[in-house]
């Protein structure tokens, strides 16, 4: 039977892969050619030794422009997120008073615009994946811990 991790070792093992999730994300998605995002991803861990009260993953805010597909003066609302609503709802109207050509040529200008940007989900997925692991192990190592604790109580000889 394998011993059971202390819970911080345990959170420190699962960051060290997540983290390595994100930079094969960085090289596979093509994000980030000047590496100032991936060079900014921090994690804290607050913990005693035997809890961990909060893990904090920090990085340039930039970083959640990408995994949204959105930056550069483009809005939330105009971004792939908003790809299905346009598909859903219609086309959104551009009213400024201007007429039909310059609205139509401002319209295709916005459609340009949004697809150039794609989401790249570098941060989500993968840190719902982590969550799900850290649960599991969790559960796990629990488990591992309660029967060692069980297997020290029981006596290893019995006198008669």
């Amino acid at each position: 039977m394998a011993k059971a991790l202390s819970n911080v070792k345990l959170v420190a093992l699962l960051l060290d892969e997540l983290f390595d999730k994100y930079r094969l994300e960085f090289r596979n998605l093509n994000i980030g050619d000047t590496g100032e995002l991936a060079r900014s991803i921090n994690r804290h861990i607050l913990a005693n030794p035997q809890m961990v009260k909060s893990i904090k993953i920090s990085y340039l805010r930039r970083g959640m422009y990408v995994d949204q597909g959105t930056g550069r003066g483009l809005k939330f609302s105009e971004g792939a997120a908003a790809n299905w609503k346009r598909k859903r709802f219609g086309k959104k109207k551009i009213n400024t008073g201007k007429s039909y050509y310059k609205r139509r040529r401002m319209m295709q200008a916005a459609n340009k615009q949004t697809q150039l940007r794609k989401p790249k989900p570098w941060f989500t997925t993968h840190t719902a994946w982590f969550y799900r692991r850290l649960m599991e192990r969790t559960l796990e190592n629990s488990s591992d811990r309660a029967i060692e604790e069980l297997l020290e109580a029981i006596p290893r000889m019995i006198e008669l």
